[in-house]
């Protein structure tokens, strides 16, 4: 069925945020070495950019009426060794806090890569002292069911999810969430390996409006895209990140004048990776993107290709006209993150608070 037949649903209105000057590092030794290369030293500039960078969000978001509350950094001990998680700033994919008549659940996160797993264990903590009912896809005794946070996604206002399966999630994590949730689930395929979360190419959007990227788009000398015999835009071979089935689902799910089709340039510098909250003190939506805030970075013509901004000034008008007047976009420069494959939507946890 269309999406405005689904009912309404409330959208996350907080945010969780684990910040960390140790991103990428692995040990408290090697974070504590004092005699160090100029490669390291570049490396630790990096990691207090990603720092200040998180820090800064987490004011914006604050600025907008949005309650932040800070997961602490984790660490753990192996042969009396202190050892970081060093990619444990993507909060998001610890797993995945929901809604269901006035309770608050979390489903944990179950880590494919080895470099990732335990990430989990300190928000799994925080959630109980949130009061949320924890949800594990499985058993104790069970082989566990990969699923990551970046991979399931809430369409505003709709009770409706979307789950990205393939890369990191895998599929039969859709028949479990499905029985535990009361809102719709739809799985996507993911395709391809570098979009291998379904944040990094597909936002819904207020209104029942979506923002999408398919793969790099054939368009003629006029620019229009040229499509297939069932109207699905063609696209460059082996740049497809969605099924053609999932692809001609969404297009049945939202009014085809409603889908923002990102470009390629725009998917690498994660345009599709934004955050979208909603706040109780004006009681609009606001979306977090990467953006820089000098005037000269928009006006340069490479400013999407630099990962200055994350949507072109053309997208970013699309989405504030589809959604008529619902949304903020709020640009902070966030691109510190990006050569290592995240950007916003991968660092916040969404989270539902009390309205007081």
């Amino acid at each position: 069925m269309p999406i405005d037949d689904f009912p309404f649903s409330d959208a996350p209105n907080a945010a969780l945020i684990r910040l960390t000057d140790k991103f990428g590092y692995k040990s408290e030794e090697e974070f504590e070495k004092e005699d160090i290369s100029f490669d390291e030293k570049i490396r630790r500039l990096r990691a207090a950019l990603v720092y200040e960078e998180m820090s800064h969000l987490k004011q914006q978001i604050e600025a907008q009426g949005i309650e932040v509350c800070a997961v602490n950094e984790d660490t753990y001990i192996e042969h009396n060794k202190t050892y970081y998680y060093p990619y444990q700033v993507f909060l998001t994919d610890t797993g995945h806090y929901y809604s269901s008549k006035e309770e608050l659940f979390f489903i944990p996160g179950y880590f494919r890569k080895d470099s990732r797993q335990g990430e989990e264990k300190t928000p799994i903590k925080q959630a109980e002292k949130l009061g949320a009912r924890i949800q594990p896809l499985s058993s104790s005794d069970e082989q566990g069911i990969y699923f990551e946070g970046g991979d399931f996604l809430k369409a505003p206002d709709r009770a409706l999810y979307f789950l990205g399966y393939g890369q990191r999630t895998e599929k039969k994590a859709y028949a479990v969430i499905s029985q535990i949730i009361d809102e719709q689930v739809i799985p996507i395929q993911l395709l391809r390996k570098e979009f291998f979360h379904l944040d990094c190419c597909l936002t819904p959007l207020p209104n029942d409006v979506l923002l999408l990227y398919e793969g790099e788009y054939i368009r003629d000398k006029q620019a229009r895209l040229l499509k297939n015999k069932q109207g699905l835009p063609l696209l460059i071979k082996h740049t497809q990140t969605i099924s053609d089935y999932h692809r001609a689902y969404l297009r049945k799910l939202y009014d085809p004048e409603k889908i923002i089709l990102l470009s390629t340039p725009e998917a690498i510098a994660y345009g599709a990776n934004g955050l979208i909250l909603k706040s109780n003190a004006d009681s609009r939506y606001k979306m977090f993107v990467n953006g820089s805030s000098g005037a000269t970075e928009r006006e340069s013509e490479f400013a999407v290709y630099d990962h200055f901004f994350s949507l072109s000034e053309k997208t970013r008008d699309a989405i504030l006209s589809l959604t008529e007047n619902r949304m903020d976009i709020i640009e902070v420069p966030y691109s510190s993150l990006h050569y290592a494959f995240g950007s916003v939507h991968c660092t916040i946890e969404e989270f539902y608070q009390t309205k007081s």
